[in-house]
């Protein structure tokens, strides 16, 4: 779970105004789901705990984790031994391993509310994947429809479309 005090999330989900006397829980799931929502009862079990307590007058408010899928672009140079269809499997996925919300992270451990994916360490991670000679381009990106929220830094990440674009190493590569 993630606090945010001084928000109601639950009618401002972009937390554009402060408002005392509010605090909000982000509560995001472990389990294996590309994008874990908390069921109804886990809400209102974690809602019904932390209100019991909270000092008098705070209101909580307990809320899913609004997901921003990261798209990725890759074009990646292979050596001349590789099979372009297995190598861009497994780099789809270790991308999607990368940016899985609970079990992704850069330590394996998820990603923290408001925590966007560095490209370098995407970069790194693509480039231990076997038969890779180099990486000529990498881009993430978000939908025109998830600015506002990366913008809030009240939101997850989680694994978007990919296009991943393997060329052969010319023999004269060294």
């Amino acid at each position: 779970a993630h606090c945010v005090p001084s928000y109601d999330l639950v009618y401002d989900a972009l937390g554009q105004r402060r408002r005392s006397g509010v605090v909000s829980l982000i509560v995001l799931p472990r389990v294996d789901s590309e994008a874990p929502k908390p069921d109804k009862a886990l809400l209102e079990l974690v809602r019904a705990h932390v209100t019991g307590c909270a000092a008098t007058g705070i209101e909580v408010r307990v809320v899913s984790p609004h997901y921003v899928p990261v798209n990725v672009v890759v074009h990646v140079i292979l050596q001349p031994d590789a099979v372009p269809a297995e190598v861009t499997k497994t780099i789809q996925s270790e991308i999607s391993r990368f940016l899985h919300p609970v079990t992704g992270g850069l330590d394996g451990r998820g990603w923290r509310i408001g925590q966007y994916p560095p490209k370098s360490s995407l970069h790194s991670r693509i480039m231990k994947v076997p038969l890779v000679h180099h990486i000529l381009g990498l881009s993430l990106d978000v939908a025109d429809e998830s600015t506002s929220y990366v913008r809030s830094g009240f939101f997850n990440v989680c694994s978007g479309t990919h296009q991943i674009h393997c060329q052969p190493r010319s023999a004269g590569w060294r």
